[in-house]
């Protein structure tokens, strides 16, 4: 069996068994323990940065191997940690978290997902909403101006449809290249992505009744959507005890019955690797900078967001071919 963790990080990581690690690294230690020789490859590609639906099409659509994947991770924490929230929630361990082995440059994500049962743990689609509304659940506190262009789009549906279209192309990314998979995918729990002061000012404020509201409505969407796959719709909320609820879903995913799914079309992919991954991004930052002459602060702030994640796979690209894995 093949685990794939993708791609967002669900929240804080905790300290758990004298360690910081996140939710999802606890998971698949106790499903290995509990599969024992059945595993056969794990990877794990949550990410604070690189973390939106469009960045697992494109890292399946180029076929880029476990070193850069792995890389797109460590330089993508380290940059996530840019303000004092972020540098609060994230350790600066996580870095450096799933160390890169010297024959990783040799597995390449299509390969390993059109071998063996994929078992997907899956939490996309609430970044792809952070990046529509040009806002985190908190910074909106500070900006009056966001905050409205925000809440506005939040009490409608088409975010909601939009995103999930995207969620369910994904879908069909990973049953293309393999009937053989089931996804495990987590809700949206504001709770997990919404620091413990802001949702205590917060809570009694309309605007949380707003976002409150829209989550309902996004994950009744969501499990219509993994209903009609026959996937598995996992709740996961702050206020379960995450210890005891690490523990439950460890037993859970290991116990779970493998199930063979509807086969799609054939999915198209190259072999261009970090490089494809690049050429993706560049055609996003120049969307942007053709509207440059709007002076938009959304479009400035888009440029800077796509130009720093250019130079991070740049970086990438440049340690690439380091021999010092580590």
């Amino acid at each position: 069996m093949n685990i794939i963790g993708l791609n967002e990080s669900l929240g804080i990581p905790f300290k758990y068994k004298g360690s910081i690690k996140s939710m999802h690294d606890h998971i698949i230690e106790g499903v290995y323990q509990n599969l024992k020789d059945d595993t056969n490859f794990y990877l794990n590609a949550f990410s604070m940065f690189f973390n939106k639906t469009h960045h697992i099409k494109d890292i399946i659509t180029h076929n880029l191997n476990v070193k850069e994947i792995k890389l797109l991770i460590k330089y993508g924490n380290d940059a996530a940690r840019n303000n004092f929230f972020t540098k609060v929630a994230i350790p600066k361990s996580l870095g450096n978290i799933d160390k890169i082995k010297e024959n990783d440059c040799n597995h390449h994500i299509v390969d390993i997902l059109s071998k063996n049962h994929n078992l997907i743990l899956y939490a996309c689609g609430v970044n792809d909403i952070m990046y529509e509304m040009n806002a985190c659940f908190y910074n909106v506190l500070f900006d009056k101006e966001r905050k409205k262009k925000a809440l506005d789009m939040l009490k409608k549906n088409d975010m909601i449809e939009h995103t999930l279209k995207k969620v369910e192309e994904n879908f069909k990314i990973f049953l293309s290249i393999n009937p053989n998979t089931t996804i495990f995918v987590f809700n949206f729990s504001i709770d997990l992505y919404c620091p413990n002061l802001i949702l205590k000012i917060n809570q009694n404020w309309n605007s949380m009744n707003i976002l409150r509201d829209f989550v309902e409505r996004y994950n009744n969407s969501l499990k219509e959507l993994v209903d009609k796959y026959h996937f598995v719709y996992i709740e996961n909320r702050k206020q379960f005890n995450i210890k005891k609820r690490t523990k439950e879903l460890i037993t859970f995913i290991s116990t779970y019955p493998l199930e063979k799914n509807k086969k799609f079309n054939d999915f198209e992919y190259d072999d261009l690797g970090i490089e494809g991954f690049l050429k993706d991004q560049e055609k996003l930052l120049s969307f942007y900078e053709s509207k440059k002459a709007l002076k938009d602060k959304v479009v400035v702030e888009k440029i800077e967001e796509h130009t720093l994640e250019i130079n991070i796979i740049k970086k990438i690209m440049e340690v690439n071919h380091e021999k010092d894995y580590n």
